[in-house]
């Protein structure tokens, strides 16, 4: 125990190190020694821990992707306090944060932020129709979703945060909202005979147990399991 705790503690150190450089100067620029050296640990350490600055990248990355789906998550979520809070946070760090953005590096934050908003969409369709499996436009209407956010948040980010966020949300939430309502009204699952079929469609339906991609068609609804949608 005491181990991990000093393994948690190094690590948050050079956490701390790495983002007093990142204020100073882009992440291309930073260096293993330059980390150890604000951060009063050997080489050894470093590498310990990560296998170079862009594995400590990788790992604040993840971090930030699970605060982040820990705050959309939140039974007491608001989007607009909640992205507002965000936003205020990175105006606060902005050098910081577009010396993390302006990177090659940036589909990973990207990919992050993308699942992310994908697992909240998930969860959220899923408490509004009140079952565990989704329908293919219940999947499709998800990844809808996350892109959306997604996109939001790039045009954000490369405007320079010049835009003003909470209308961002907003116009979002109304996009995202009145699809999802006609969504959820029309979402009630069939009945299905015995043979596994939908009697409204005549489509087979896909079994809870059926990793097969989903293939979106203009009707019907073949179930989408919840393991096919973890990621």
């Amino acid at each position: 125990m005491k181990t991990n705790a000093r393994n948690n503690e190094t690590r948050m150190a050079l956490v701390r190190a790495f983002f007093s450089l990142l204020a100073e100067k882009p992440i291309d620029k930073v260096t293993v020694t330059d980390i150890t050296l604000r951060c009063g640990v050997n080489r050894n350490t470093f590498y310990y821990h990560y296998r170079d600055v862009y594995g400590l990248y990788e790992g604040i990355v993840g971090l930030f992707a699970r605060q982040l789906e820990s705050v959309f998550s939140s039974e007491r979520f608001d989007a607009k306090d909640a992205i507002g809070s965000i936003a205020k946070l990175a105006h606060a760090k902005r050098t910081v944060v577009y010396h993390i953005y302006d990177t090659p590096h940036r589909p990973l934050l990207e990919d992050s932020l993308y699942a992310v908003a994908l697992r909240c969409a998930h969860a959220r369709i899923r408490e509004l129709i009140g079952e565990d499996e989704l329908y293919e436009e219940h999947e499709f209407m998800a990844r809808c979703g996350a892109s959306l956010f997604l996109g939001f948040a790039i045009r954000w980010l490369d405007g320079r945060m010049e835009e003003d966020v909470r209308e961002l949300v907003r116009r979002f939430e109304e996009l995202f909202g009145q699809v999802m309502g006609n969504i959820v009204a029309e979402s009630a699952a069939p009945d299905a005979d015995d043979a596994g079929h939908d009697r409204d469609t005549g489509l087979h339906a896909i079994e809870p147990d059926d990793a097969r991609p989903v293939v979106l068609s203009p009707c019907g609804r073949s179930k989408v399991s919840r393991m096919a949608t973890a990621g």
